[in-house]
């Protein structure tokens, strides 16, 4: 009886927490990015001078960051790409520093 009176407690707690849990889409739309194509993914941010791009490549699993200059005529004024085993590293060492559980 008290195994199925924690299972039921535990139910609930995970429903309570489930709506504060939010997708990857809806934290780039907090960070003022929106999506400007699904197949790459890829996010756009535009602060009225720079434009930074999020580009998700699902050929080669990396990350390619650009930011491109208003003013420039939107050239891209450099970039990176960050592969899996770099995006892994990172989080990892993010995760060891305790920043996951930080507020900002």
């Amino acid at each position: 009886m008290v195994e199925h009176e924690e299972k039921q407690e535990l139910k609930k707690q995970l429903e309570e927490w489930e709506q504060y849990l939010i997708n990857a889409k809806e934290m780039f739309a907090e960070l003022d990015f929106y999506l400007i194509n699904e197949n790459p993914i890829i996010y756009r941010k535009d602060d009225g001078g720079y434009i930074t791009e999020y580009l998700f490549n699902p050929v080669l699993h990396s990350l390619q960051i650009t930011e491109y200059e208003e003013y420039n005529n939107n050239k891209p004024q450099g970039g990176t790409l960050m592969y899996l085993a770099y995006l892994k590293a990172i989080n990892k060492q993010i995760e060891e520093l305790g920043w996951l559980d930080a507020e900002n």
